[in-house]
């Protein structure tokens, strides 16, 4: 799909005897990344934070920056590229932002000769960039078929069971998720009752929030879809476990 400029297309849903159409009102303008949605090699956010500051030092980013935009942009069909810059537990201090702005800086800076313009944007703000060039740019699929299964890193891993991967798991989150709110009801009921004015509702409901706190994370995409790797899938299992076991000693307390 790099080579091919084929990162972008109409995913358009058809009939078996149908013609594959780019009709937008029947499509979905669909982007796939260049690459995992992480910064680019060399751009990590918590790198910067270990910058001495040397103008030198920025250069070179913003040269590694600018070396990314040339390569990934003969993947795609216009004159816009996105480009994300982050990942989970970036950006957890000021510093690392300004720092990369600075790349930014100067990045536009030695680029005046290429003509490559880089800001931060948003998703819809690329979308909108990219609607304005011409529709038959872009090829169409769809209506016979999908991407399942899709596989990374040399066909090792296959994201296509989540659906129904890792069962026990999927179970044990309706399980606690009933026990949870089994035991907000009778907290409420009870909080109403003139027959528990002896209980400290303060402390249950701290454990309540606790129980609730284990049973959040079981929402993210890796956890309620299974594609976890098994020992997180584990850890998550065991947490879920302790948010029934609070949850039902508080309802029965």
């Amino acid at each position: 799909m790099r080579e091919e400029q084929k990162l972008e297309f109409w995913w358009t849903v058809t009939k078996e005897d149908e013609p594959i159409e780019p009709d937008q009102a029947e499509s979905i303008f669909t982007h796939v990344l260049y690459k995992h949605y992480s910064s680019p090699r060399g751009l990590d956010p918590n790198r910067f934070l270990s910058l001495n500051g040397t103008e030198e030092e920025y250069s070179s980013l913003a040269r590694a920056l600018l070396r990314t935009v040339q390569r990934r942009i003969r993947s795609y069909r216009t004159n816009n590229l996105m480009i994300m810059w982050g990942d989970d537990f970036r950006f957890q201090s000021e510093g690392a932002a300004k720092e990369m702005l600075r790349v930014i800086e100067t990045a536009n800076r030695l680029s005046a000769d290429t003509g490559i313009v880089i800001r931060l944007g948003t998703v819809t703000e690329y979308f909108e960039s990219v609607r304005l060039e011409e529709a038959e740019r872009f090829p169409s699929y769809g209506g016979r078929g999908d991407f399942f299964p899709y596989a990374d890193l040399k066909g090792l891993n296959y994201w296509s069971g989540f659906y129904a991967s890792r069962p026990q798991l999927k179970a044990m989150i309706r399980v606690a998720e009933s026990s949870l709110r089994s035991a907000d009801v009778f907290l409420a009921l009870a909080r109403l009752s003139n027959d528990f004015r002896s209980i400290h509702f303060g402390d249950l409901a701290s454990e309540l929030q606790h129980a609730r706190d284990l049973v959040y994370l079981s929402q993210h995409h890796d956890s309620i879809t299974g594609t976890s790797t098994r020992v997180v899938a584990r850890d998550y299992y065991d947490k879920l476990v302790q948010a029934v076991s609070k949850s039902r000693r508080r309802r029965t307390s």
